[in-house]
């Protein structure tokens, strides 16, 4: 991500950013010269992310801990960025988990913990940090959804449901606060490579293996997933938060109330079950191949 200076000057909030897309976006925000809290309830986690960044950063990224289920610490935090910045221009919700099963399996207290966690929690994030963009003459919103809140994909009742009602939400408050121009939007993308799982790998294989584990595996990982998605490679954490800059910065300022896709075409075909043959046999042949080389190049087990 290049740094052209595009957020000098502004201040933001990610909720979930000890990780994955939501780390990702907190130092693409602060390479485009903003100031940001990271906001995540594993306090381990936050900080030692928070310390890092500061080592290039400074005091431009500070830590809080937030569990969005509690919409006390999201207030907390909201006010200690005012008290300290003066004000924020950009909020980014990357908040989520999943309890996958049959629904006859899904108990109440499932449903309170998915729908707490994903839909409440953004929306409680949302409902602090207008207020204050209200005062600040507008912002941006940037809430991270799945392109299963717009398709089906077996037992993920809740998850499907609660990113489903994410966009709904961010198309609604994007009519209702369009005049105070604060902008909503949401980046949907599909199959992420699991944060550090390439560094894992790359830890197991043989010396001589690892400059082609980089070049020719490594943006294919994990094989199944990138190929159900057109372009045929992985989508990365960074992808994501490119999109997340783009949308907070003015380079997107009449983009209000869409949800963006970041999935490699994923959503304009959804082919995973009912299958392209191409796509299908390409999928096993190179799944084949990965298994193989592996083997070839793992390092021996002590």
């Amino acid at each position: 991500m290049s740094a052209d200076g595009l957020l000098d000057g502004r201040v933001a909030v990610v909720m979930g950013g000890g990780g994955g897309m939501g780390l990702a976006s907190v130092s693409g925000l602060l390479a485009e010269g903003a100031s940001v809290l990271l906001g995540d309830f594993d306090v381990e986690v936050g900080q030692a992310a928070t310390d890092e960044l500061a080592e290039t950063f400074g005091d431009k990224v500070i830590f809080q801990q937030v569990d969005v289920t509690h919409t006390d610490q999201i207030d907390v935090a909201i006010q200690r960025v005012v008290d300290i910045w003066g004000g924020i221009d950009v909020l980014v919700n990357v908040v989520g988990i999943n309890i996958s099963k049959p629904i006859e399996e899904i108990t109440n207290e499932d449903f309170q913990k998915v729908a707490e966690t994903d839909l409440r929690g953004t929306f409680a994030a949302i409902r602090a940090v207008v207020p204050v963009m209200k005062e600040r003459g507008g912002g941006s919103i940037v809430s991270i959804g799945s392109v299963h809140g717009e398709v089906g994909y077996g037992d993920h009742h809740l998850y499907t449901m609660a990113k489903a009602g994410i966009n709904g939400m961010t198309k609604e408050l994007a009519f209702t606060y369009g005049p105070d121009r604060i902008r909503l939007n949401v980046v949907s993308p599909g199959y992420i490579t699991p944060p550090h799982t390439p560094e894992k790998i790359a830890k197991k294989l043989k010396p001589e293996a690892l400059e082609e584990f980089w070049r020719e595996w490594a943006p294919l990982y994990p094989v199944g997933d990138a190929f159900t998605q057109p372009l045929r490679y992985a989508c990365n954490p960074e992808d994501v938060a490119n999109v997340v800059v783009f949308l907070a910065s003015d380079k997107s300022r009449f983009v209000t109330g869409d949800v963006i896709h970041v999935d490699g075409g994923l959503i304009a075909s959804f082919f995973r079950y009912a299958g392209r043959p191409d796509y299908v046999k390409a999928a096993k042949e190179t799944q084949a191949r990965w298994d193989e080389w592996y083997e070839a190049n793992k390092l021996e087990e002590e």
